[in-house]
């Protein structure tokens, strides 16, 4: 049997994953960013369709305001 640690969102622990954190020596995380790429010669509807589509479900299943457009 292996032995692994990883860094994983939240929405991708189950309960067969042991959370480990400052009580077993592990330093908090920084915080991550998520971005939508869309490429320039893509159809504009479908990159708007698509990234809003994205937008709402991380809106949804996360508690944090990653939704804010990032800064050019």
């Amino acid at each position: 049997m292996g032995l692994g640690v990883a860094a994983l969102a939240a929405a991708s622990v189950t309960d067969e994953f042991k959370i480990l954190d400052a009580r077993d020596g592990f330093p908090p995380l920084p915080a991550v960013g998520v971005a939508v790429m869309l490429a320039d010669d893509a159809h504009p509807l479908v990159n708007r369709q698509l990234a809003s589509a994205i937008q709402k479900y991380v809106a949804h299943q996360f508690d944090d305001d990653l939704t804010k457009p990032a800064a050019s």
